[in-house]
């Protein structure tokens, strides 16, 4: 009965530890939510979510300005720095190239939490604009999923030899 309990109540755990955990490989950055993006690639951008109108998940590394980045595109040229913090945002810097309302082309780059800006919450909206398939995926982080392993330990449901299993398993998925 316990081992039932266990599986049943484990079954959804597991299932979330198997999505996706964004990744750079091979010149490609993979989001949690399965949007790719690559040197080449167009993006676009809506409105800075911050009360004043800048970014709040884009952090703009050249002289060029929220309001000139809002509702515009870029063109990847090169992407770097990928990584994820220990809040577990994950983060990468882009270079590119985009067009000026008047025409001209500018340089670009930026530092940004791609899975921040990809998330369309109910009150904000997304500030990089992918398909909608992409949006409001929401996964949990290995620390979430840590926490609820641990409850059902203190709770009594979990052995400690199983709570430990289920914890190692957990962290090899990273």
């Amino acid at each position: 009965m316990k081992k039932l309990i266990l599986a049943l109540v484990l079954s959804p755990l597991l299932s979330i530890a198997q999505k996706q955990i964004p990744r750079y490989q091979n010149d490609t950055l993979y989001t949690t939510s399965g949007f790719k993006m690559y040197k080449g690639q167009t993006l676009q951008f809506g409105k800075g979510t911050r009360p004043d109108g800048k970014f709040r998940y884009v952090n703009i590394k050249s002289e060029t300005t929220s309001a000139a980045l809002a509702n515009n595109t870029i063109v990847i040229k090169k992407m770097k720095n990928f990584g994820i913090s220990i809040l577990g945002n994950a983060y990468i810097q882009i270079i590119g190239t985009f067009t000026f309302k008047d025409g001209s082309n500018g340089y670009i780059d930026i530092h940004m939490a791609f899975d921040r800006a990809i998330e369309n919450s109910l009150n904000l909206p997304s500030e990089l604009i992918v398909p909608d398939e992409f949006r409001n995926n929401a996964v949990m982080s290995v620390a979430d999923e840590l926490k609820k392993l641990n409850k059902l330990f203190l709770d009594g449901i979990l052995t400690k030899e199983e709570y430990e299993v289920e914890k190692k398993k957990l962290l090899q998925k990273q």
